[in-house]
């Protein structure tokens, strides 16, 4: 995956568990990559060859692809799957998860945000290593299927309400 992206420079890896999230930014490292991670243990930018960078902020980092021409993005979806604007990289990769879909989807959201080059698109990736990982997808897809069942739900009921609303108005206004 990081050769499919060195073009654009950035890439987003998602890890359900601390030796994980080690683990693949050991890979991103070995194979030349700086790394942005931010877990439990919090935010730290290391460059391909192992150097802590302490001196500029990690997100100021991970944007300066001028200065920084390879940056993976390694988190911890609950903790770098919030309120983060990531859109400099076209892929999020789930290297594993957990069974918290709400994590999940907002994961997913980092790189589909305002600024992503929506011609160019983006692209979600899971990586299946155990059996217990196709469960956790399954689980996932099962929960985000059930909240958009009870999103259209709701937005019926306020299409409806909204109907009867304008049907009321009319019938006052004859």
């Amino acid at each position: 995956m990081l050769e499919e992206n060195e073009e654009v420079g950035r890439i987003v890896i998602f890890a359900g568990f601390t030796g994980s999230v080690d683990r693949v930014a050991g890979i991103c490292r070995k194979d030349g990559w700086d790394v942005v991670r931010c877990d439990g243990r919090g935010f730290q930018v290391t460059t391909h060859d192992g150097q802590v960078v302490t001196d500029v902020d990690p997100l100021d980092y991970w944007a300066d692809m001028d200065n920084n021409p390879r940056v993976a993005f390694v988190a911890h979806p609950e903790s770098g799957g919030m309120s983060l604007t990531l859109v400099e990289a076209r892929t999020a990769v789930f290297w594993s998860n957990s069974f918290k879909p709400e994590y999940r989807a907002q994961a997913e959201d980092r790189i589909h945000r305002k600024g992503m080059d929506e011609n160019l698109g983006c692209t979600i990736v899971d990586l299946v290593h155990l059996p217990t990982d196709e469960r956790v997808l399954e689980v996932i897809r099962e929960n985000r299927r059930l909240e958009k069942m009870t999103m259209g739900d709701f937005t019926d009921t306020f299409q409806n309400d909204a109907a009867d609303e304008s049907e009321a108005m009319e019938v006052a206004n004859a």
